[in-house]
């Protein structure tokens, strides 16, 4: 996890495929999630692979919103998703 003004972006996020389905993921996705919001952060931002069925169901189930499409994003290939979660609201809104 980085942290920014606001934000946090999740880097790297990943569950060995022998133990996902076990609720490890959601567990540690939850404490990532509390210690952005500790630190500050109003937002939680990530990318997946467009392909990665899998990994943005994951996100979106745990509350995460696609908000864009960006072609090429993995090694000049592959296309991305950038999703965010909203921890707050904004202090300006």
């Amino acid at each position: 996890m980085e942290y920014w003004d606001e934000d946090a972006h999740l880097v790297l996020f990943a569950v060995h495929p022998e133990r996902q389905r076990q609720g490890i993921g959601g567990s540690l996705l939850a404490w990532l999630e509390a210690s952005a919001a500790a630190a500050g952060s109003q937002r939680i931002r990530v990318e997946a692979r467009r392909d990665n069925v899998a990994g943005r169901s994951f996100y979106n189930d745990h509350g995460y919103h696609e908000v864009r499409l960006k072609l090429r994003m993995y090694s000049g290939t592959l296309d991305g998703v950038h999703l965010e979660k909203w921890l707050r609201l904004r202090s300006d809104a």
